[in-house]
């Protein structure tokens, strides 16, 4: 029973984004046709000079809708929130111990960085004034970013869940790197015993070498 509830808030959930997604498709069909039509009115300089600020703002939108495709509320809003640690850890190399030193960044968005970056925002792709054709959908993300972050409680849990999915992809990252490194000193503890078995005792002295020339 309830494996069936869930899976029918899923169909339901789906449903209401295909929607929601139809509506804007549409709604950006309409906008594109707009300006074509604004285009035709317009000499070949005129033109020009439309088409490269339709350029900067589909940039702009594209970046903001793909921030919000992916919840990253500060980066809709152009802004950086970073309090995370990553922790120094040694590796050894062919009996070699490296040290790699951790890092740590900090960087707080205070509410008035919130407010100024909607302002700026919101001005650049408000429909009115920005020709892309999404234009409307990237101004919605920008109002619920703004919404969400301008709420205390709302932000911070909001950014609970983001530590917790930075934690998350860092652990990944972290284990992606770690077996890139021990693949490494796998193939080059190869590459160290099959030379020693070829030069034996003249090993030391050729990589000795090598590095001196």
């Amino acid at each position: 029973q309830k494996q069936e509830q869930e899976e029918a808030e899923r169909r339901k959930k789906a449903e209401e984004e295909r929607l929601i997604q139809e509506a804007a498709d549409k709604v950006a069909a309409e906008r594109e046709r707009a300006f074509q039509a604004e285009l035709d009115r317009m000499n070949v300089e005129q033109q020009k000079a439309a088409l490269r600020q339709k350029k900067k703002d589909a940039r702009m939108v594209r970046s903001i809708l793909n921030a919000s495709k992916h919840k990253d509320l500060y980066k809709v809003l152009g802004l950086r929130n970073w309090n995370w640690k990553i922790p120094a850890r040694t590796i050894g190399v062919a009996g070699l111990s490296f040290q790699i030193p951790g890092i740590t960044v900090i960087k707080e968005v205070t509410m008035k960085d919130i407010r100024k970056a909607y302002r700026q925002r919101a001005m650049a792709v408000h429909p009115d004034k920005n020709k892309d054709g999404r234009a409307q959908e990237a101004f919605i993300a920008v109002e619920e970013s703004a919404s969400i972050l301008s709420d205390n409680v709302l932000r911070q849990q909001y950014d609970k869940e983001l530590q917790q999915y930075r934690r998350e992809r860092r652990q990944s990252q972290l284990e992606l790197v770690s077996g890139l490194v021990n693949t490494f000193q796998s193939t080059l503890l190869g590459m160290l015993k099959a030379l020693r078995m070829i030069l034996g005792p003249f090993l030391t002295p050729v990589i000795i070498i090598g590095l001196l020339i």
